[in-house]
């Protein structure tokens, strides 16, 4: 378990080479619950399909968030995800592109994961921490 609050990162890049096609070809950082009558994982994630975009997402809400950061093939990406409560925040290379109610404030994330939809994606300087007290600045 990693309590309340917790704050995942990677940098990802998604290479020209080996891609599906259509409007959704994703890499991920998830977290997610096991406990009983959790509601599953939440998800930030880039998506270079032909809908070139950032995202909030979680199980059974697919576009829970979408923001209007544009991401390309062949770039590195740092992306961050801040889940405390409720509520989680997504970073696009340092930068807030906005907060959203991740409807999971009974749960607390044990496990951690990365992901890839109809894509091959490249994964560095992968992070996970717990928050102790407050959000970090």
């Amino acid at each position: 378990r990693f309590g309340a609050g917790t704050i995942v990162e990677a940098e990802i890049r998604l290479p020209t080479t080996g891609q599906g096609t259509g409007a959704t070809v994703f890499a991920k950082l998830v977290l997610g619950s096991t406990s009983a009558g959790a509601t599953g994982g939440l998800a930030a994630l880039i998506n270079v399909g032909s809908d070139a975009k950032a995202q909030l997402e979680r199980d059974g809400v697919a576009q829970l968030r979408t923001f209007t950061a544009t991401v390309s093939l062949d770039v590195w990406y740092k992306l961050r995800m801040i889940q405390i409560g409720a509520w989680a925040s997504v970073y696009l290379d340092g930068t807030l592109l906005g907060t959203g109610r991740a409807e999971i404030s009974n749960e607390v994330a044990d496990y951690f994961l990365l992901s890839t939809y109809n894509s091959i994606a490249d994964f560095r300087n992968i992070k996970l921490w717990t928050l102790t007290g407050g959000i970090p600045a």
